[in-house]
């Protein structure tokens, strides 16, 4: 990360050698906030600081340090990483932690690939996805990675649900349902659009 304004201000850095910040992106100088890829994010997975050098992680950070910066009172409850790509005509999304970043944090998962598990997942049958999950030793659902030509959001949204909420994948599966009404209010909230009444 680029800290060296941050250094030479005298702020102090976290164990990743990115920017340390509270959850209200308030620096260890009460009057600097920092946000984005020179400051460490809350993973909400592990409740501990870390390094998402991301564009989702960042607006959101931003957000709140400019809200807080501004004198507002707002926290973030932590972040899970996102990211999607569009590579050779697929949708390629990736949530939470997959098995790569989740041995770098110390945690043991096994993968799954959902699509071999039978049809559960056949919202849009003319755009079928390749869903891989990655689950800890309690069977909670802690990242996901979707491929599909279109609409892998809308599967990686429902799985981002689960994460959040803790869900083991028996009890995702159990449940799994997509929600378009869902998925677009989600798509409104992060985009900030309102819809005319």
């Amino acid at each position: 990360p680029n800290v060296e304004i941050a250094k030479k201000a005298g702020v102090k850095l976290g164990r990743t050698g990115a920017i340390k910040v509270s959850c209200r992106m308030q620096t260890s100088i009460p009057e600097i906030y920092a946000a984005g890829d020179c400051a460490e994010a809350l993973d909400l997975l592990t409740g501990e600081q870390t390094y998402f050098p991301l564009g989702s992680v960042a607006a959101r950070e931003g957000v709140i340090a400019g809200k807080n910066a501004a004198g507002t009172d707002v926290s973030t409850e932590g972040v899970i990483r996102s990211q999607m790509d569009f590579v050779l005509g697929n949708e390629i999304v990736s949530i939470g932690h997959g098995s790569e970043t989740a041995k770098e944090i110390g945690i043991a998962v096994d993968t799954i690939e959902l699509s071999s598990m039978g049809n559960c997942f056949h919202f849009l049958e003319r755009y079928p996805a390749k869903i891989v999950v990655a689950i800890n030793a309690k069977e909670q659902i802690i990242g996901a990675q979707v491929i599909s030509q279109r609409f892998a959001s809308m599967y990686a949204f429902n799985l981002l649900l689960a994460i959040k909420e803790g869900m083991t994948l028996s009890d995702f599966l159990k449940t799994w349902q997509p929600s378009l009404s869902a998925f677009t209010n989600f798509l409104l909230q992060i985009s900030g659009a309102k819809l005319l009444a």
